[in-house]
């Protein structure tokens, strides 16, 4: 058994609501994902919001996000490759030699927010964010 099909027995058996991105066809949109090709991009975070919103059922959801857009052209094979392999030589190599050598990519880098400050309960965005 896949650890998705364990991960959405748990869900139903416990009747928890479940954000399931496997599978959806708008995941293999190039365009949904960063460069590191972990962390979803802007459009993205867009995509899980509405996945989010319809796991909970909120008013105007519905199952589009999970919908490819159809004006994505796809990359061929070749292009895929070459894609693979700068990644592969610019992002995970990189990422191995740090892990081996005990290091992290947080290494030599200060805090974002240094100072104490007061966090409300509802956040507000700065211009800078």
């Amino acid at each position: 058994m896949e650890i998705n099909d364990v991960i959405r027995a748990a869900a139903a058996r416990h009747d928890f609501r479940l954000v399931d991105l496997y599978g959806a066809p708008s995941m293999s949109d190039p365009q949904t994902w960063s460069d590191d090709r972990v962390h979803g991009s802007p459009a993205g975070h867009a995509l899980f919001e509405a996945a989010a919103a319809e796991a909970l059922n909120l008013p105007g959801s519905n199952h589009d996000w999970a919908m490819l857009r159809p004006d994505v052209v796809m990359p061929g094979l070749q292009s895929r490759m070459y894609s693979q392999a700068l990644w592969a030589q610019n992002l995970l190599m990189p990422w191995v030699r740090r892990n081996l050598r005990g290091l992290s990519s947080a290494n030599g880098r200060g805090p974002k927010r240094p100072e104490i400050r007061y966090v409300s309960a509802v956040a507000e965005r700065s211009e800078a964010e």
